[in-house]
C-alpha cells in the first residue's frame, strides 16, 4: 500500500486479487486504485474509525513496554535488591517519561497509523523512514519469538512438564493466534490487551497482598547497600543497564495506532502515564 507521503512495495497483481477475495473483510477499508495524476497509481486508504479508548490504549502499551514483571527476576541478582529497586524507579523518570512524552505529542500531532516510520518520514524523509522501518521489523523478529519461548518455560516449570514437539506445538499456536487476532483488527486487539492486561497483573497483586501479610515480612534487605551485591565489572554493569532499559521502553510503538485512537489529545496522556504507572508497580512491589 502506497499513499502521496511514503510509497511501499505492492503486491503482485495476482496476489492482490487472490487476498481480496480470501478475506475481504480484511480489505474492507481499501477502495479502488485512485490516479494521482502521477506515473502510479496508490491504494488510498479512507481513515479508520477512531474507536480506542483509554484503556484499550493502555493494554497495548503494557504489552509493547512490558507486559508484566516477567522477565526482570535477572536484576536483582544482577545488581542486589537495593540497586535492582533504585534502577527499576529511576529508569521510569529519566528514560521511560521522555519516551511517554515525545510519544504523545508527536501521536496528537500525527494521528496516522505508522507511529515512528510517520515521525521519521515527515521529519528526515522516506529514505530514513524506511532504514527505520526495517531496522524495527528485524528487531520484532528476534524480539517477539522470545515470548513464546518464555511462556512455555514458565509452563514447564510450574504447571506441566511437555515433550519437545508438544512445547513446539504450543509456541506455534501461541502464533498464529496472535497474528489471527492482529488481523482482525486493532479494536479486538485493544479489548484483548485490556483483558490480558487484568490477567497477568493479578498473580503479582495476590504476592503482593500475601508477602505484606506475612507476620515475618521485613524491609530491610530492601536497604541493604553491601557492595558485594553490586556488579562487579564494567561488563555486570552493563547487563543490568541493559536490562532496566529494556523493560522499560517501548512507548513509541503506542503512536503505531493514533490513527485509531479516540480524542488522541485526551487519550494517549491517560493511557501512558497509566502504563508506566502499572508497569513501575509490577516491576517494584512484587
Amino acid at each position: 500500500i502506497a499513499n502521496r507521503q511514503a510509497r511501499w512495495v505492492m503486491l503482485p497483481a495476482f496476489a492482490s486479487w487472490i487476498s481480496l477475495r480470501l478475506w475481504p473483510a480484511a480489505n474492507s477499508l481499501a477502495v479502488p486504485f485512485l490516479d494521482d495524476n502521477g506515473e502510479e497509481d496508490d491504494y488510498e486508504l479512507l481513515p479508520p474509525p477512531q474507536a480506542l479508548s483509554t484503556l484499550q490504549l493502555m493494554g497495548i502499551a503494557f504489552f509493547a513496554v512490558s507486559g508484566s514483571a516477567y522477565g526482570i527476576e535477572e536484576v536483582v541478582p544482577a545488581g542486589g535488591p537495593c540497586l535492582a529497586l533504585l534502577a527499576l524507579l529511576l529508569a521510569p523518570l529519566l528514560w521511560s517519561a521522555p519516551l511517554l512524552m515525545v510519544t504523545t505529542e508527536l501521536s496528537v500531532a500525527l494521528p496516522r497509523s505508522g507511529g515512528y516510520i510517520v515521525w521519521i518520514n515527515a521529519a528526515f524523509g522516506p529514505l530514513l523512514a524506511m532504514l527505520n522501518g526495517l531496522a524495527n521489523c528485524l528487531c520484532n523478529v528476534f524480539d517477539c519469538s522470545l515470548y513464546p519461548l518464555l511462556l512455555t518455560g514458565y509452563l514447564q516449570r510450574t504447571v506441566l512438564s511437555l515433550p519437545p514437539y508438544a512445547a513446539s506445538a504450543l509456541r506455534l499456536a501461541l502464533v498464529l493466534l496472535a497474528a489471527a487476532v492482529n488481523v482482525r483488527g486493532v479494536n479486538l486487539v485493544g479489548n484483548a490487551a485490556r483483558a490480558l492486561m487484568l490477567l497477568v497483573s493479578l498473580p503479582f497483586l495476590a504476592l503482593v497482598c500475601a508477602a505484606w501479610g506475612r507476620p515475618n515480612f521485613d524491609l530491610s534487605s530492601w536497604t541493604d547497600l553491601d557492595a558485594q551485591l553490586w556488579p562487579q565489572s564494567q561488563a555486570q554493569w552493563s547487563y543490568l543497564l541493559a536490562l532496566v532499559l529494556w523493560n522499560t521502553c517501548g512507548y513509541d510503538s503506542a503512536g503505531m495506532v493514533a490513527a485509531e485512537v479516540a480524542r488522541p489529545e485526551r487519550t494517549y496522556p491517560r493511557a501512558l502515564w497509566g502504563t508506566l504507572a502499572l508497569s513501575t508497580s509490577l516491576y517494584v512491589l512484587p
